[in-house]
């Protein structure tokens, strides 16, 4: 009945006073729009926060004169975590890696996305051939706009070549083809706009915190960030190769200093979408020894991210041991030779992958021996034609040099037989050396 006599008193108004009254109604709703604040979707969020440490085990990444980038990596990576379980319980930290062990780059990925996690962010150092190369840099997923940042990309992407069957899992990508590089950085993916927001802020703390010099935030094709379905970016920290920078980012002040201006950006991205003002006194940042964190590659996730802790996602890898193609059998007398070797191989690799289905979990404390075949100044990648039927061939590096050695052997009558078997196949300088670990026996 009201709303009848609102309409007759409105039909009996004149034109101009209809004008006016329904401007009036358009003001009161556009006021009330503009003042009211909106709720925001992120308010008491339980966030996941996944910390990718670059590189690791067999794959050092680049290196300076005392540090490697896996090492580097490694323990900001730590300290950023540390100082996120110490201030906001409702962000959960999840590690690829808490030690130093090769997680192959797709699995980096996976690992962000089972956790369902709103942010991945990946730590790494930068390398140059300049040596009076500095500063740092921020990547997110996108097509490259210089050379220097393709460049950056091919020899973080290089880390495939560790990885068996490469090709097949990035679907034929080659890390040291340029317009394999170029194809593969106009990926673009839905958090394009965040992963940038989030940069920003990380280049912001780096400038005002530590006076380091911006190198930007930018874009290229990382292997690591491909298929991530979260904000996702790549921080480059700073320059090994530089001396100074490598003293500076290699110490315990640096990267605790490095970490704070990561822990400080993402806090205030988290704020600015929660909608609440960011503030940063109040926060706990004590220094951290980076070997006082007690983490575990055994830990496992829960899915309530209400919990203020701390785990290692364990990667979904098999661990399956290398099977040779079989030996064909011929009867003409030039090819017996060649049969008799790679049965030969065939034997000994056989040996040898008795214990690699475990790949070699106890093997830490033991002297194993393996047969160096060949250097390159470059990556080899592991499915190379000239490794084919060699039994568990692997890669170490001396200073710039990358090292190719066969077999995982615990006797030195088993090491022999191997290295006269390389010997014949064409590798003449293969001899036998000895590692303990990770370490090779001087």
């Amino acid at each position: 009945m009201k709303w009848y006599f609102c309409l007759m008193f409105y039909k009996s108004m004149q034109y101009p006073f209809k004008c006016v009254l329904i401007a009036l109604i358009f003001c009161e709703t556009l006021l009330i729009s503009v003042t009211a604040k909106p709720l925001s979707p992120y308010k008491n969020k339980k966030w996941v926060l996944v910390i990718d440490a670059g590189h690791g085990g067999k794959d050092p990444g680049c290196h300076g004169r005392k540090y490697k980038e896996k090492d580097v990596a490694l323990s900001v990576a730590l300290k950023l975590g540390h100082l996120i379980e110490e201030n906001d319980e409702n962000v959960k930290v999840i590690y690829t890696r808490s030690t130093d062990v090769f997680i192959p780059l797709n699995e980096r990925a996976a690992i962000a996305n089972r956790n369902h996690a709103d942010f991945f962010i990946c730590v790494h150092c930068n390398a140059s051939k300049d040596k009076s190369a500095f500063g740092a840099a921020t990547y997110v997923m996108g097509l490259y706009k210089s050379e220097g940042n393709l460049e950056v990309a091919k020899r973080e992407n290089s880390a495939v070549l560790f990885e068996k069957d490469y090709k097949q899992t990035y679907e034929g990508f080659d890390p040291n083809s340029p317009e394999g590089n170029i194809l593969f950085a106009m990926y673009q993916n839905m958090y394009l706009e965040q992963s940038l927001d989030l940069s920003a802020k990380i280049q912001k703390e780096y400038v005002n915190k530590l006076g380091r010099t911006d190198n930007g935030v930018k874009q290229a094709g990382f292997l690591v960030l491909w298929k991530t379905a979260m904000p996702s970016l790549l921080t480059e920290i700073g320059f090994l190769t530089n001396p100074d920078e490598e003293n500076y980012i290699g110490s315990q002040k640096g990267q605790n200093k490095i970490s704070e201006c990561l822990f400080f950006a993402l806090q205030e991205y988290i704020d600015e979408k929660e909608g609440v003002s960011f503030k940063e006194n109040g926060f706990k940042l004590n220094a951290v020894a980076t070997d006082t964190i007690s983490t575990g590659d055994t830990a496992e996730t829960t899915d309530d991210t209400s919990q203020k802790t701390t785990v290692v996602d364990t990667p979904k890898i098999k661990a399956v041991a290398p099977n040779p193609p079989p030996v064909p059998v011929k009867k003409e007398a030039a090819d017996n030779t060649a049969d008799k070797m790679k049965a030969s191989l065939k034997v000994l690799h056989e040996d040898s992958s008795k214990v690699n289905t475990a790949k070699y979990a106890d093997d830490s404390t033991k002297v194993i021996y393996k047969i160096q075949f060949t250097t390159a100044s470059q990556p080899i990648a592991m499915d190379d034609a000239r490794f084919k039927d060699i039994p568990d061939v692997e890669m170490y590096t001396d200073k710039t040099m990358y090292k190719y050695t066969a077999g995982h052997l615990y006797t030195m009558e088993d090491a022999t037989k191997l290295q006269n078997e390389l010997r014949k196949r064409g590798f003449a300088g293969a001899f036998v050396i000895a590692f303990k670990g990770e370490n090779r026996v001087k």
